[in-house]
């Protein structure tokens, strides 16, 4: 893995970008405003300005994909509102890739693609059938069926870190949910970690990625608002609930085949 490129430079792509250059890797990075273009150039990064969901224009792509390995974040809401044209974008691209030299795909995908089932969820799990998940189904299959390069999907928890906390917009709100249901979460440098090891892992396979713990959603608010000196949001008691409904994503799996340890095992010590 000489050459890699990172599709969507967003939040965590660009931290993943960052790693790669500053260990000597030469990285091609993509996105879509070139208002970036500086910052990624900043990073040694060759940056290009790409857009999934266009009309591709095969000179540019060509450049961007030649290289040996390709990382892929782009979510639903920012590649496109449309679930046919989120998995579409993809499958035009597809020509072009595999007649690249890439030989491996990581694709970053989401736990939300799992049923609630008021249990842990392994990566057999049951998966939903509401629009954003089917347009995350949907992309995974595109590189999955695949036999010109193998692909590593990694179905991240809600991402924590950099400034980036879901306190920030839950402050002082009433949610109307109960606050004893688990959460579950990741921090940026168990994602950037798990990204780079998985960029090495050469085989069709899926992953969940979450931290160890599942505290309550009340316990995780709470101590957040202490962190932030915010007012902590309200949950439903149990007079206003009628069910409740949730899942424990499963890291076991993760753990075991990169026997990895996480950095921030507890989401009550996320200080970031």
């Amino acid at each position: 893995m000489n050459r890699v490129g990172i599709l969507g430079c967003g939040w965590l792509g660009i931290e993943v970008a960052k790693r790669l250059s500053e260990e000597g890797k030469e990285v091609n990075g993509s996105t879509t405003t070139s208002s970036k273009l500086v910052e990624l150039e900043s990073y040694r990064i060759n940056a290009f300005i790409l857009d999934v969901t266009a009309e591709v224009h095969d000179q540019e792509w060509e450049k961007f994909l030649e290289v040996d390995t390709l990382f892929i974040n782009l979510p639903p809401s920012t590649a496109s509102s449309n679930q046919q044209s989120y998995a579409k974008g993809f499958k035009q691209l597809m020509p072009i890739i595999e007649s690249s030299p890439i030989k491996h795909i990581v694709f970053i995908s989401s736990t939300s693609v799992y049923e609630n089932n008021n249990n842990w969820v392994t990566e057999i799990a049951q998966l939903s059938n509401d629009d954003r998940a089917q347009r995350l189904i949907d992309a995974e299959k595109v590189f999955m069926k695949s036999t010109q390069f193998s692909t590593v999907i990694i179905r991240f928890a809600g991402l924590v870190g950099k400034s980036r906390n879901p306190i920030n917009y839950l402050s002082g709100k009433k949610r109307q949910e109960d606050g004893r249901q688990p959460i579950n979460l990741i921090h940026l440098v168990d994602c950037v970690n798990i990204s780079i090891l998985a960029l090495d892992y050469m085989q069709n396979e899926v992953f969940n990625a979450v931290a160890d713990k599942h505290p309550t959603k009340e316990e995780f608010y709470n101590e957040m608002a202490k962190v932030f000196n915010v007012d902590a949001p309200e949950f439903l008691n149990n007079s206003e609930l009628d069910s409740s409904t949730y899942k424990m994503i499963s890291n076991e799996k993760l753990k075991k085949t990169f026997n990895y340890s996480f950095k921030f095992p507890n989401p009550l010590l996320f200080k970031d």
